[in-house]
């Protein structure tokens, strides 16, 4: 953990501490906008805001800190479920549907394999009605970043897991190269759910 800031991202960046989900939530309930919807099958009503901040120059112990032990071991387990080709684990934290991120880490696999070459071309997709939008990895002789993008992150389930799998695949991308990352979160609705009961 060199500082708090990044040299390799102007704008909102977050200072290193844990992430506090019920601040945050407390903030979109407030500030966010509200509307019902249907989500996973269940009528809700939907906080939401866009939401966009660096966390930089994260080592694992500082991710650790920032999102908490247990969401980074989910994101390494995602990971590793979506490797395995027995498919013997279909469903991770009770809302990750393995089959998924699949095709992330057979890309992400991929550039690991074949290096990375220009830091513009190292680019994964996702399906349009996937929460993920795209992955872009870029680096420098001695800085790795991910910018995010994301059409969708639920606060209270998903967010903590999401930055550490953003993390996770970053450091597989660039096998394990550089200690520090910077992972950039664009996300067009970032929100909080009351569901009807």
């Amino acid at each position: 953990m060199r500082g708090l800031m990044s040299s390799t991202h102007y704008g909102s960046q977050f200072q290193l501490k844990r992430f506090d989900v019920e601040d945050m939530k407390a903030r979109i309930l407030s500030l966010g906008y509200t509307y019902e919807d249907i989500v996973r099958g269940k009528k809700a009503k939907v906080h939401e805001i866009s939401y966009s901040e660096c966390f930089p120059s994260l080592d694992k112990q500082a991710l650790e800190f920032v999102v908490g032990k247990e969401a980074v071991n989910c994101a390494e387990l995602l990971y590793r479920a979506a490797m395995d080709t027995s498919k013997s684990t279909s469903v991770i934290n009770g809302i990750y549907i393995v089959e998924d991120y699949v095709d992330l880490v057979q890309k992400a696999e991929g550039y690991k394999e074949q290096g990375t070459g220009s830091n513009r071309q190292t680019l994964i997709y996702f399906k349009h009605s996937h929460c993920f939008q795209s992955m872009q990895f870029m680096k420098s002789n001695d800085c790795a970043k991910v910018v995010v993008n994301m059409r969708s992150c639920n606060l209270i389930e998903n967010f903590l897991i999401d930055l550490a799998l953003a993390w996770v695949v970053t450091n597989r991308v660039f096998n394990g190269a550089f200690k520090e990352i910077d992972v950039v979160m664009n996300i067009a609705s970032l929100h909080v759910l009351e569901k009807d009961r």
